[in-house]
C-alpha cells in the first residue's frame, strides 16, 4: 500500500532542529504511518523494527539538511511505499 506523507505547517512549526525524532519529517511519518519513526539526513528507520532503514528521496534529504540548518523550509509531500518499505 502507498501512502502520501504530507510534511504540513504544523509539523515545520512543531519540528525541532537536529532532533531526529521531532523533525518535521518524522511528525508527518508518524501521524500518516502510526509508527514512531527518526528522520536522519539521509534515512528514516522505524523505532523498534530491525533492518527498517529506508532512503530517503532527494527533496527529503534537501528538506532535513536546510531545516536543520535553520534555514526557510515549506510544506511538501512524498510517498511511501509499506510493503517496499521505500520511499518516493
Amino acid at each position: 500500500m502507498i501512502k502520501v506523507i504530507e510534511v504540513t505547517q504544523e509539523d515545520i512549526d512543531r519540528g525541532v532542529r537536529k532532533e531526529s525524532c521531532q523533525c518535521p519529517i518524522a511528525l508527518a511519518l508518524q501521524r500518516c504511518t502510526g509508527y514512531l519513526w527518526a528522520a536522519g539526513p539521509l534515512e528514516a528507520c522505524r523505532i523498534g523494527v530491525a533492518d527498517s532503514d529506508v532512503e530517503f528521496p532527494r527533496d527529503a534529504k534537501r528538506f532535513i539538511r536546510n531545516f536543520d540548518d535553520g534555514l526557510p523550509v515549506q510544506p511538501f509531500s512524498f510517498e511511501y511505499d509499506e510493503e517496499k518499505q521505500t520511499f518516493k
